[in-house]
């Protein structure tokens, strides 16, 4: 009996940030564990430009999902025989419920990265314009197909799961936490920028509305009042620097092509994260470089079963200060292999592999469901 495995991703896979890592590791699981034949399709970007794309986007035609990506991908399955359907992401529901409309019996699982709608709920309140409420619309519509035609709902914490369940009275299915590849090297070196601290602490994230408006609260009210200087490191962050660094006691790097290197001198990582869906790629990272954590519960959800062998959870700028302080009276070493061994155990590539295989494991023949 044939068994092929078919992921669909999107351009987002080959760009950095949390989600395309994520990717990455569950697309080299899905290739280990798929039984026989694995095949990843990667959506074709899509700029829309007049008023009809427009239309189309707020029904969920978005990320690279239209007519012509659908029509591929059904002649995907039907030239190959796929017998098992891996969506990478609840924002790609449109073609979801296509599938299941011609292939009824074709197991489908989603992998919901964050809750899509609560997200760009949050980035709508955040910038209340015209665009971020199209955008707001379009996931919502996107993300309810992708709830009511998959079969297996994956969801990276239980809050997801029950956000999920009031938006679209459906829960997940699954609940497995954020597995990133391992990136960490032993041979890293100190960044060479003379002007970099030693120690330091280390902020980790893009530019977007959660991380920013961390990271502001975070050198407003609390880097002022601590004995390290405040490092940040993220895609797109320059151009922050000059708000970012007015405060005095922060450098701002920005895009860096390896982050391992900016770990390696860090005293500890920080994560005054107040806003967002999902876990917090930062965390699992930090965990991978052997580095503790001082973060709010925000930043530590999805993390609770390891939250209080990590590091510190801080609410307030008066917790982030006694908590640095208290850092600063016990520096830490350089790499900590407890930290480590808690980033082997639940958030490796080898734990996503163990938790596909079982969830991936279908026995259905083709025949039962082939139009």
């Amino acid at each position: 009996m044939n068994n092929t495995t078919l992921m669909i991703t999107t351009t987002n896979f080959t760009k950095r940030g949390g989600r395309a890592l994520l990717s990455n590791t569950y697309q080299r699981a899905l290739r280990l564990c798929s039984s026989q034949t694995f095949l990843c399709y990667e959506l074709p970007p899509v700029t829309p430009t007049d008023i009809p794309a427009t239309i189309l986007k707020s029904i969920g035609y978005i990320d690279g999902v239209t007519r012509s990506s659908i029509a591929h991908v059904l002649q995907l399955i039907d030239k190959h025989k796929v017998t098992q359907l891996f969506v990478d992401g609840s924002n790609l529901g449109l073609l979801t419920r296509a599938v299941k409309q011609n292939y009824p019996m074709l197991p489908i699982t989603t992998l919901y990265h964050n809750i899509e709608t609560f997200f760009f709920l949050g980035s709508f309140f955040s910038s209340p314009t015209p665009r971020s409420l199209a955008i707001l619309v379009a996931n919502y519509s996107a993300e309810r197909q992708a709830t009511k035609y998959s079969d297996s709902r994956i969801c990276l914490t239980s809050r997801d799961s029950q956000l999920l369940c009031r938006l679209f009275a459906r829960p997940a299915t699954h609940i497995f936490p954020l597995v990133l590849n391992d990136t960490f090297s032993i041979a890293a070196s100190p960044p060479a920028v003379s002007s970099v601290p030693n120690p330091y602490l280390l902020f980790v994230g893009s530019n977007f509305y959660a991380n920013v408006h961390g990271i502001s609260w975070f050198i407003r009210t609390v880097a002022p009042f601590i004995p390290f200087q405040t490092v940040i490191v993220g895609n797109g962050m320059e151009s922050l620097r000059p708000q970012l660094e007015s405060a005095g006691n922060v450098l701002l790097v920005g895009t860096v092509e390896n982050t391992s290197d900016w770990y390696l001198n860090a005293q500890a990582v920080i994560a005054p994260i107040f806003r967002g869906s999902g876990m917090k790629t930062k965390v699992a990272e930090s965990l991978m470089h052997g580095k503790r954590i001082i973060g709010t519960p925000e930043a530590f959800t999805g993390y609770e079963k390891v939250q209080k062998d990590i590091g510190w959870t801080c609410t307030t700028s008066d917790d982030f200060i006694a908590a640095l302080t208290e850092l600063s009276s016990c520096p830490q070493p350089s790499f900590d292999p407890a930290m480590r061994l808690l980033f082997d155990k639940y958030y490796s590539f080898s734990a996503a592999f163990e938790r596909l295989s079982i969830l991936m494991s279908y026995n259905i023949d083709s025949s039962d469901w082939q139009g």
